[in-house]
């Protein structure tokens, strides 16, 4: 960022010139400063830790005080809150392909049951997922898992979703999707972290 006078043969200047620099105000000075365009890189794994992300920072708010307690040690020693110690420690489990768990330390003791429904129904660039569990024991969400070409292979890479358990069933639209043949399968996992049964692969046309 450079500090300009008279900007532009002109008193003040602001604005985009030739699509490579912008003018404008800051504190008080006209500056001039290149033209950058924000980057939102959309790779198959940052799909997945973004949307870890959006489960955990929605969960927070639900989960029990006890259980949020728990994570008041692990935030003294770093010197955090209770949710960032929370939010790390769980995101850090995901890149190793382990759900998140409400309270730690994280025992992964008690699966989820068995393997859920999963129903698909494509619509004008979306898909419109609804899951019924199966079998139930501390279901606590279920991770969305979704793949072009073929049955779907669960791993953090076809991750797109985590949607937490509500009620009966659930259900999630996955939008903005291209004309495609698309693959879906949906695993529960336990409030303390530990995997369920998979479903079996759903099969949809997106026209």
């Amino acid at each position: 960022m450079a500090r300009v006078a008279g900007p532009a043969m002109s008193m003040e200047a602001s604005g985009k010139l030739a699509g490579t620099i912008v003018f404008s105000r800051w504190k008080g000075r006209s500056v001039v400063r290149q033209l950058v365009t924000p980057n939102n890189p959309k790779s198959a794994k940052q799909v997945s830790m973004r949307a870890c992300m959006r489960f955990l920072s929605h969960r927070w708010a639900t989960i029990a005080t006890d259980d949020q307690a728990t994570w008041q040690d692990a935030a003294n020693a770093r010197k955090i809150s209770p949710f960032n110690a929370y939010t790390s420690e769980n995101q850090a489990a995901w890149r190793n392909f382990l759900p998140p768990s409400i309270n730690t330390p994280i025992a992964r003791a008690t699966t989820s049951g068995t393997a859920p429904t999963v129903d698909a129904t494509a619509g004008v660039r979306q898909v419109t997922i609804t899951i019924t569990p199966g079998t139930e024991n501390n279901t606590d969400g279920y991770v969305i898992f979704r793949q072009t070409g073929g049955e779907v292979t669960p791993s953090i890479s076809t991750a797109i979703a985590m949607v937490p358990k509500t009620g009966a069933s659930e259900t999630y639209v996955d939008t903005p999707l291209t004309p495609a043949t698309y693959h879906y399968k949906a695993r529960p996992f336990s409030a303390d972290g530990l995997w369920g049964q998979v479903s079996a692969d759903k099969q949809v046309t997106v026209s």
